[in-house]
């Protein structure tokens, strides 16, 4: 077997897959679009373990939460460690959950689902309540502390590029 990357496999992708999938709590600030009560990733997205990095310090009109099972921790590898930056990848499902109510911010909660059941969540919260009590502490804390500094506007805010998954598991990258 060769070490090379497929040709029809974009780099990116590749290297990727080298990595090892993380999961856990991901912020994204969204500017826009829908977000589909099931949708599959069509892009490569990143995101951050950090609300004031994600939102670029609340000015994203919408938090998105995300229960990532496949995300690829960046953070070891980027000039911006501080970012705490996760990508996430195309061909990952996500499922809509009812919105948490938090105050002062609008949010969106999306859970990566597993149709093959291979991998279990971690570092989610059990129940929806405990992922709204987490999404308030995490709002409280980023609020109470100094506004960070947006190294890259726009890295973690944007649509959420999503297809159904009747259209998007027919031609999806596999890592």
């Amino acid at each position: 077997m060769s070490d090379h990357p497929p040709t029809d496999r974009p780099l990116l992708l590749t290297a990727l897959a080298k990595l090892p999938p993380v999961g856990g709590i991901v912020m994204r600030g969204l500017d826009g679009g829908d977000v589909p009560a099931l949708g599959v990733l069509t892009d490569v997205v990143t995101g951050s373990r950090k609300i004031a990095v994600a939102t670029e310090n609340f000015t994203a009109p919408t938090l998105l939460v995300l229960l990532s099972r496949t995300g690829r921790d960046l953070a070891p590898l980027s000039a911006y460690h501080d970012d705490d930056e996760v990508a996430l990848v195309p061909g990952s499902a996500w499922r809509r959950l009812p919105d948490p109510v938090v105050d002062q911010i609008t949010v969106v909660a999306l859970e990566e689902v597993d149709p093959a059941g291979y991998r279990q969540p971690t570092g989610w919260p059990q129940t929806l309540a405990d992922l709204t009590r987490k999404i308030s502490e995490l709002v409280c804390d980023a609020r109470s502390t100094e506004p960070v500094v947006v190294t890259r506007p726009g890295q973690f805010t944007g649509p959420w590029p999503t297809r159904s998954p009747e259209d998007a598991w027919a031609d999806a990258p596999v890592l």
